[in-house]
């Protein structure tokens, strides 16, 4: 046997070992993949065919078209890595993977903003400018450009790393949190900390808002009886961007804190149930781009009976005259919200 076979042999050794230990996080993974592909699916064709065109509709199409192509490629690159982890070849895939990986996250991030932001004009600031239908792909654009310009630091800074085993045989990892990061990658981290910090705090002053403004209508007893089928639109509209928002915190939040505290964890200390569970939460953030669809079945009525319909292979041709809780949402809030449109 020669030594490059035995190096090979070796590190696929070591390659099963870390697998074994990766069991719990690839079957997490997979489990996402499945419902993030299917889910996402879902929901474009469902708001591609069924729901009219509006500004709603634009952007949640656009969103679950990025989450698609997020679990698609960022969730399989995943698992191929953990499968080759100490035998990761190259250092430019590696390198272009995982900054494709934070773009995926960072444009997610942003779509999500636009839609709050939208929501948030069309409660509080009816009678201000809004997103029009005419606009809205430009927001969209606007939201993908920002999204490659916050990233475009990260392929400098992503490199795989060399892991020394006995017998001289060194394996080579592409990490998504580096255990020994540059200072530059260290700032980096920090700048995408805040950054992620500041769009929480926005999402947070947003919904507070429109919170109060809904309580105050709430309170309002010279409403006219007819603006009821209204307000409830709106509260529907408004308890699914309020819900992605809160699962867009909660899911991202540890990737970034493991970015920062990694180093101080020391793998080798932990047991095996450690390990997997350190991993599991710090791909966490997948669980943003999989929960949409699932979010929109529970409190969209209109969605899950598309959904149903298509289950059961009854799903029809939209006819000419639908209608869609988004499109009423965006054209009959107000006479001059309607102008504006």
């Amino acid at each position: 046997m020669t030594d490059e076979t035995f190096a090979g042999s070796t590190l696929q050794d070591f390659n099963n070992e870390y697998l074994m230990k990766m069991i719990a996080p690839v079957v997490f993974l997979i489990i996402c993949l499945l419902l993030g592909v299917f889910g996402n699916l879902t929901v474009l064709f469902i708001y591609g065919r069924k729901y009219s065109a509006s500004v709603y509709r634009s952007i949640i199409w656009n969103l679950a078209l990025a989450d698609l192509m997020f679990c698609l490629f960022g969730i399989t690159f995943d698992i191929a890595r953990i499968f080759n982890y100490y035998t990761f070849k190259r250092q430019w895939i590696c390198s272009i993977c995982v900054s494709l990986l934070v773009l995926g996250i960072f444009y997610s991030s942003h779509l999500l903003i636009l839609l709050s932001v939208h929501r948030f004009r069309q409660v509080c600031m009816s009678l201000g400018s809004q997103v029009t239908q005419q606009t809205v792909k430009f927001w969209i654009i606007g939201c993908f450009v920002t999204a490659i310009i916050v990233t475009s630091p990260k392929p400098a800074l992503q490199f795989y790393e060399a892991v020394k085993f006995r017998n001289n045989i060194t394996g080579h990892t592409c990490p998504i949190s580096s255990s020994n990061p540059s200072t530059n990658a260290v700032i980096y981290s920090y700048f995408s900390l805040v950054l992620f910090a500041f769009y929480t705090v926005i999402l947070f002053v947003i919904y507070f808002a429109i919170g109060r403004r809904i309580y105050k209508q709430h309170k309002d007893k010279q409403r006219k009886s007819e603006s009821a089928t209204e307000e409830k639109i709106f509260s529907k509209m408004t308890k699914i961007t309020l819900t992605v928002s809160v699962i867009f915190a909660l899911s991202y939040f540890p990737v970034f804190l493991l970015q920062i505290t990694l180093q101080s964890i020391h793998e080798d200390q932990l047991s095996s149930v450690e390990i997997a569970c350190l991993h599991i939460v710090e791909r966490c953030y997948v669980i943003n781009h999989v929960a949409n669809p699932f979010i929109y079945s529970v409190f969209d009525n209109r969605f899950r009976g598309h959904f149903k319909k298509l289950l059961s292979l009854k799903f029809r041709k939209p006819v000419e005259t639908k209608t869609t809780v988004s499109a009423t949402c965006d054209t009959s809030t107000s006479a001059v919200l309607e102008r504006t449109f």
